[in-house]
């Protein structure tokens, strides 16, 4: 969001950059703890859906 608001692509840092300054912050730990179970919880609902209706 930086990169885009200054246009200035050298400050933007990615992915890996946003979950580190994510993990700075108060309780950061367990917002990355939440949004890795959500991924992980999505992945298994989308395989079980995939599973079931895949042949449709």
């Amino acid at each position: 969001m930086v990169a885009a608001a200054t246009a200035d692509p050298e400050r933007s840092s990615g992915l890996d950059g946003a979950l580190h300054a994510l993990r700075e912050q108060p309780f950061g730990w367990l917002v990355l703890g939440a949004v890795g179970a959500g991924l992980i919880c999505y992945g298994l609902y989308t395989g079980i859906l995939r599973a079931r209706f895949g042949k449709l």
